[in-house]
């Protein structure tokens, strides 16, 4: 298969780059880092490119049955209708979260220790909460006018509202404090995409 062996090589290479090579194990720039992979990108970024191509080769008839289905394929076009507004903004939102982390008097942890770990899914679920604002806030400009036309009904943002609501029956509105603002830009831009049956 030669998508197994792109993923195979391209991971190989990643793996004796980082470990026989000189190479830093971090793909990103990181402080304190003899040197970086991506500035400028060096052969490591090459050899990662390579692993994910083929992983995604791999992935590819899984991810197209899944698409197949009404709701995950519109939940990608909405996500991508954002996608420069997310690239633009992703490391604000982190530094955002950064500082609302340490105002509050909490320590950023350099060290992979278990605690460092632990707090993953807060480095994950805090930024995510800045940049849902960020998106409500700018996602307009990506989007350009929304169209005033499209007749009222069921959108697919009334049918993930009704979900959320089921999830949180004691709790009525819960769907719209959770972020639908940002929400409302991205799945309406998605309304007007032809969908698979």
């Amino acid at each position: 298969m030669r998508s197994g062996g792109l993923t195979l090589g391209g991971l190989g290479v990643l793996v004796l780059l980082t470990t026989v090579g000189p190479y830093e194990h971090s793909m990103v720039a990181v402080q304190g880092g003899e040197m970086s992979n991506m500035f400028p990108p060096n052969a490591c970024i090459a050899a990662l490119g390579v692993f994910q191509a083929g992983l995604a080769l791999l992935l590819r008839p899984s991810l197209n049955r899944w698409l197949a289905h009404r709701r995950p394929w519109k939940a990608v076009v909405a996500a991508n209708a954002v996608s420069m507004t997310v690239f633009t903004w992703h490391m604000t939102a982190l530094v955002m979260a950064i500082g609302a982390f340490e105002l509050v008097g909490g320590t950023l942890l350099e060290q992979p220790t278990t605690g460092w770990w632990l707090q993953r899914p807060l480095w994950v679920l805090l930024p995510a909460v800045f940049l849902a604002g960020l998106i409500a806030l700018f996602a307009r400009f990506e989007l350009g006018k929304r169209s005033s036309t499209r007749p009222p009904g069921n959108t697919y943002l009334d049918l993930v509202i009704e979900d959320v609501e089921r999830a949180f029956p004691r709790r009525p509105g819960t769907a719209q404090r959770l972020g639908s603002t940002a929400a409302t830009y991205a799945i309406d831009a998605a309304e007007d995409v032809d969908l698979p049956a």
